[in-house]
């Protein structure tokens, strides 16, 4: 008779009990794809038992943690981030091609630890050549909306013919601020702007690419030089019925965040002027407003 092992939990408290039977089946799943010798991600580790993990960012943690307790980045241990970020322009990184002829591609899976030297990137099929401007948003349904509008109208949008265009659909993952990193790297003549929501949670979109770190290993942001341009709150183009009444959390979410913005030095806070005179504009008069493609200039 097969004895069965004991698992003895190193404490009592039901929390570390439970983080710990997280590292240890990560550590299963992680031996099992590489004795298969096959490649994870962190998306379908976390569905490969969603009851125990309960979130994305709870795997990500202990993932980032694992590796950095073997000194290996993640993709020595099988697993890749999951592609989230899309990007759009004319565009190749080693094998991998962009092209505006199949609309918006996902942005390609590259290890954490590269750095520029570790590609081979080409703008427009042209080794010389380099985009006028790199434009991140915040959201897909603005990017989906400026490539139909291209595509029925290429006059309209003559002045993206040569710029990149990126969202991360949301707040950005890693993997999509580590890319724009290396890009703005490689292309460091061109201006990159940045579009978000006119409120408090568009500004923090905004402020992951522009203050916050990359990473743990980095004090760095993903591209501290991005000209956040819009979404205002009030321009030409405003109609009433498009402002959104605040409500409680908005308030405090923003209250909050100004007063976190108060510890940086006032070189970061003068580059940032613009849009924390938008949100103190937005309590003031009690709205917010959402990214348009109008807004896009």
């Amino acid at each position: 008779m097969k004895r069965k092992s004991v698992l003895t939990f190193p404490n009592l408290k039901e929390n570390i009990n439970w983080k710990f039977t997280v590292y240890l089946r990560l550590l299963k799943l992680i031996h099992t794809q590489i004795i298969k010798g096959e490649i994870i991600s962190k998306r379908q580790l976390y569905y490969a038992d969603v009851k125990l993990f309960k979130k994305q960012t709870i795997v990500d943690e202990c993932l980032d943690n694992i590796a950095l307790s073997f000194n290996l980045s993640i993709e020595k241990l099988n697993i890749i981030a999951s592609q989230k970020g899309l990007i759009y322009g004319e565009l190749s990184i080693d094998n991998y091609k962009i092209s505006k002829s199949i609309g918006s591609t996902l942005i390609p899976v590259i290890n954490f630890s590269s750095s520029l030297s570790d590609f081979k990137i080409i703008f427009n099929n042209n080794e010389n050549s380099s985009p006028d401007s790199i434009i991140i948003l915040e959201k897909d349904a603005i990017l989906s909306g400026l490539i139909n509008i291209e595509k029925s109208n290429k006059h309209i949008t003559q002045k993206f013919n040569n710029s990149i265009l990126i969202t991360a659909r949301g707040y950005p993952d890693r993997l999509t601020k580590h890319f724009i990193n290396i890009l703005t790297i490689k292309f460091n003549k061109c201006k990159i702007y940045g579009y978000f929501d006119s409120d408090v949670y568009g500004f923090m979109i905004a402020l992951e690419y522009c203050l916050k770190p990359m990473n743990n290993n980095t004090s760095l942001p993903c591209v501290s030089n991005m000209i956040i341009k819009g979404a205002k709150l009030f321009n030409n183009n405003v109609k009433y019925s498009d402002l959104i009444p605040l409500n409680d959390k908005d308030i405090s979410t923003s209250m909050s965040l100004l007063n976190r913005l108060k510890t940086y030095d006032d070189t970061t806070l003068n580059s940032l002027n613009s849009s924390i005179k938008n949100l103190q504009r937005s309590l003031y008069f009690g709205f917010k407003r959402e990214l348009k493609i109008v807004d896009i200039n």
